[in-house]
């Protein structure tokens, strides 16, 4: 009888069973093996992905692990793109997917400018997300490549300071109820550092009273927050503090 050689690999998928979000992604291991290497990743001071932050914020009990297909290694990238798509897993879906997927390095490979970029970018003192928005690169591989070629991977203190004109710029934007994160890209600072000095303006809301007492009348009759974000147009992450403040 022939042996026709052929690799298999595993679909797999995580999901809170709390918030109800989930993550997408393939290994040629055991789950259980692949299961354990990513609570390791989320007990690192480091955290470079949405569901190891979760993890470490929730509980490895918190999560149901599951197989959704096996499948042969050349498939493996396809069918993880597929199924992050079908389960909405991608973090502007409300999931942990940092990437649309397919980025095993079996079919999407790196060029070696990409990796040195990064690294360099690293040596300057850039975080892995923002190297990641830069190179179009997940952030947890370039935290691999940092340690395969022994770029420094902790966290790299920054200097905070900025002038008083520009803080004054800062709180001017944010009194016309301007985000942290455009505050930040106009100014050509970080979030953190605008937030530290910003934090104590209070921004009135934009939802009445009524709004509010609606968007948690809708979630206590049993719409998910998914139903609920739909039909009142307002983010799920707000709807939940309301829930949360409500008694």
């Amino acid at each position: 009888m022939l042996s026709t050689n052929k690799q298999f690999g595993i679909i797999y998928k995580v999901t809170n069973k709390i918030t109800k979000q989930c993550y997408v992604g393939q290994t040629t291991q055991k789950l259980s093996k692949r299961k354990y290497r990513h609570y390791q990743e989320s007990c690192r001071n480091l955290k470079n992905s949405y569901l190891h932050r979760a993890i470490s914020k929730y509980g490895m009990e918190s999560f149901i692990w599951e197989e959704l297909l096996n499948c042969d290694i050349s498939m493996l990238d396809i069918m993880e793109i597929f199924k992050i798509m079908v389960t909405h897993s991608h973090w502007t879906e409300g999931g942990y997917n940092l990437t649309w997927g397919g980025h095993s390095g079996r079919g999407n490979c790196y060029t070696e400018e990409i990796i040195e970029k990064s690294l360099e970018y690293r040596k300057s003192g850039m975080t892995f997300f923002d190297i990641g928005k830069i190179v179009n690169v997940p952030p947890n591989t370039i935290y691999d490549w940092a340690l395969k070629f022994s770029v420094n991977v902790k966290v790299i203190p920054r200097h905070n300071k900025i002038s008083d004109d520009i803080i004054q710029k800062a709180i001017d934007l944010r009194n016309k109820k301007m985000s942290y994160c455009k505050i930040a890209k106009v100014l050509n600072v970080s979030p953190m550092t605008i937030y530290k000095n910003c934090k104590d303006i209070q921004i009135p809301s934009k939802y009445s009273i009524d709004i509010k007492n609606n968007a948690v009348r809708l979630r206590q009759s049993g719409l998910t927050w998914k139903e609920t974000s739909k039909k009142t147009n307002i983010p799920e992450s707000t709807i939940r503090d309301w829930c949360k403040n409500f008694s």
